[in-house]
């Protein structure tokens, strides 16, 4: 990179996240770094299983923060003209209000922090992800059994992790 055309800008939004610009002459580039991301090892899950729950779409219950709305069976998969994004099917929200970056993705947990516990205590705590994402954002998911759970997480980890690869070789 060139110093004399261009600078880099850094920016702290929050401990686990980076915002970097990188401004030139000729192009504004802006892209997410997550910091501390953790992995977690998945022994018992095929990688081609669990990449497929992804790609082909998974029904899983999304929660919200209203405690008197009742989960419905969403639709989350890869967004098929950028695989670097999660999207699902809401009834409410157009699609383009329904998909997260994954390269924005600061920790993935099973004990979800933003929704209140009386939202969730009625639902088997093992079987719960939040997704923790952007600006102090979560996204909380109900699933069906402990195994889709842990494969589908395999899945997406491994999404996060070639996103984050693909950013290194731009």
């Amino acid at each position: 990179m060139d110093t004399s055309t261009s600078r880099v800008k850094l920016t702290f939004l929050k401990p686990q996240l980076n915002l970097i610009k990188i401004l030139s002459k000729k192009t504004l580039r802006l892209s997410f770094q997550t910091v501390n991301f953790v992995k977690r090892e998945f022994e018992q899950s095929d990688i081609n299983q669990c990449i497929n729950l992804l790609i082909y779409g998974t029904p899983i219950k999304r929660l919200t923060k209203k405690v008197y709305k009742r989960p419905k069976p969403t639709m989350f998969y890869m967004w098929e003209h950028d695989i670097t994004k999660l999207q699902w099917i809401s009834q409410t929200k157009p699609l383009r209000d329904c998909r997260i970056d994954i390269k924005t993705i600061t920790h993935i947990s099973e004990l979800p922090t933003y929704i209140k516990a009386k939202a969730i205590e009625k639902y088997d705590s093992s079987l719960l992800l939040s997704i923790h994402y952007g600006q102090n954002e979560e996204l909380v998911l109900l699933f069906s059994d402990q195994k889709m759970k842990l494969d589908w997480w395999c899945g997406l980890q491994y999404f996060i992790e070639e996103a984050h690869n693909e950013e290194k070789f731009l």
